[in-house]
């Protein structure tokens, strides 16, 4: 059996978390599109996307699209990880990220809902936890200045 490098992080990104590329890549794409909703920089042309229900979108276009619909809904939100674990693999990093999703919504909650806090304490209308399998490749022309891309994304729902 080949051993393998393998990087595990626990909850809210930092310093120590940031030392680490393919963290520092997780964790941009995640502000970024906190910020600009936008996923050029950070996903590869040919990338994939595979939902929960295992329908397949291909191509960085649909995938935006498609991610864009999942948001759509929100009138804000942020990303709170829980654990990342990456893998290294010949091409890149195969990765698994566990994570809540807390979100403020664009229509008002119903009457007598709680709010809900994330880790810093600020609240939200909702928190939803999420899981995901990404695969990131290296990209030498990848715009981010990280020399990686993610090509495949899938999404597993909370786990």
């Amino acid at each position: 059996m080949t051993s393998v490098q393998a990087i595990v992080h626990r909850g809210a990104w930092n310093a120590k978390s940031r030392k680490h590329t393919v963290l520092k890549m997780i964790e941009g794409v995640m502000r970024g599109y906190e910020t600009d909703r936008l996923l050029a920089k950070w996903t590869a042309a040919d990338a994939s996307l595979q939902n929960s229900d295992g329908s397949e979108i291909l191509g960085l276009e649909s995938v935006s699209t498609a991610v864009n619909g999942i948001y759509e809904r929100f009138a804000s939100f942020y990303h709170e990880p829980q654990l990342t674990v990456c893998i290294k693999v010949d091409d890149g990093f195969n990765t698994l990220c566990q994570l809540k999703i807390y979100a403020s919504l664009l229509s008002a909650p119903a009457a007598g809902a709680s709010k809900v806090r994330d880790n810093s304490g600020k609240e939200w209308d909702v928190a939803i936890p999420g899981c995901y399998y990404n695969v990131i490749t290296y990209d030498d022309k990848a715009a981010n200045g990280l020399g990686m891309t993610f090509k495949r994304v899938e999404f597993m729902g909370g786990c």
